[in-house]
């Protein structure tokens, strides 16, 4: 938000000087606090707009949007973006023209869907245009907890074992099907619907990264 702007919207909220510094104290705790309440949680997003022209669109992730591992999937990423953002299948919110800004990571509830707001306080959910009522917003809502920077490896870690143990799976199930058709080449006589697994590669399902 520009400086005429915030002037403007002062002056329309009748703000006086000190309003204005028990604000910057207040925003100040809310920044340094380990939880941002989930009352608290669009007046917070909403700071972050700040020093970041162009950017129109803040977005925090659906649980479960980036990490694979059970014991990270609740860590999501905030995301600015310049243009209203599209929801990926795993609840990752992305800006179309890819100038997507993250600025954060934090913890969030297994039920939680993901949220965008815009510069105005606009809320939206799950990637939808369709404002969400100020009286529903509760419903989408959830408290934001800090995540440490040895969490944050943690989750990194997992995930290049995560991705190792499914490459393996992935070439095992690969060798098997192999074999059975290698199987039915030898013996033209098998009946080849007994002899290849037809069910679903789960390997071929989109994941978080």
């Amino acid at each position: 938000m520009s400086g005429s702007r915030q002037k403007k919207l002062r002056r329309q909220q009748g703000l006086t000087r000190d309003n204005i510094l028990d604000n910057k104290i207040r925003m100040r705790k809310l920044m340094e606090s380990a939880v941002i309440p989930g009352s608290q949680v669009t007046e917070y997003l909403l700071s972050r707009f700040v020093g970041k022209a162009g950017y129109h669109y803040i977005s925090v992730s659906a649980y479960g949007s980036l990490f694979i591992h059970d014991n990270y999937k609740a860590l999501v990423p905030i995301i600015l973006h310049r243009d209203f953002p599209t929801t990926s299948s795993v609840g990752r919110f992305t800006d179309p023209n890819q100038k997507d800004c993250v600025i954060s990571l934090v913890r969030v509830d297994p039920t939680f869907k993901g949220i965008i707001l815009d510069r105005d306080g606009t809320f939206y959910s799950a990637g939808i245009k369709e404002p969400v009522p100020a009286v529903a917003r509760v419903a989408y809502l959830c408290s934001l907890g800090r995540v440490s920077a040895e969490e944050y490896n943690g989750a990194i870690r997992s995930q290049e074992a995560e991705y190792t143990k499914r490459m393996e799976e992935f070439m095992k199930d690969i060798k098997q099907r192999t074999e059975k058709l290698d199987n039915i080449m030898n013996n033209p006589y098998a009946d080849p619907y007994d002899a290849i697994d037809i069910t679903p590669n789960p390997y071929e399902v989109e994941t978080p990264l």
